[in-house]
């Protein structure tokens, strides 16, 4: 490094990586898609489905907590998505881990009996969705 010292560089580029007046986009449009790219990184992603699926803390007081039925179903349903969506366990796993979260976060409550299947069958369609498009669900 030393001998290099005060030596001009060898390759001078003088072209530029982006030029304002070539572009192509507007900044509003930029940002719209990569806040679509990116939305499954928030939390608040999957929020509408959940709540579709699970009934508020408020409504129903008394019922179950829909984390708790979530993890203790957790073994089932994870063997069965994985198995049936072909998707990886640990894909699955991680999955069901934020929406045992955000359901915490939410203090959502389980409705009936049929939630089991439904969390179930949610869960094969967003993993089926990522096998296929690399993304758990159009945002």
């Amino acid at each position: 490094m030393e001998r290099l010292a005060g030596r001009p560089p060898l390759a001078l580029s003088r072209a530029k990586i982006c030029e304002a007046s070539r572009l192509r986009s507007r900044l509003e449009l930029y940002y719209k898609k990569r806040r679509r790219l990116y939305a499954q990184d928030f939390p608040d992603f999957f929020d509408s489905d959940l709540r579709r699926l699970f009934a508020d803390g408020s409504a129903a007081p008394a019922a179950e907590r829909a984390a708790s039925f979530l993890r203790r179903s957790r073994k089932s349903i994870l063997e069965a998505v994985s198995v049936w969506t072909g998707e990886p366990k640990f894909t699955v796993s991680r999955l069901l881990r934020a929406l045992t979260e955000r359901c915490g976060d939410l203090d959502l409550r389980v409705r009936n009996d049929a939630t089991a299947l439904e969390i179930t069958a949610y869960l094969a369609t967003l993993a089926s969705h990522y096998r296929l498009t690399g993304r758990f669900k159009k945002s």
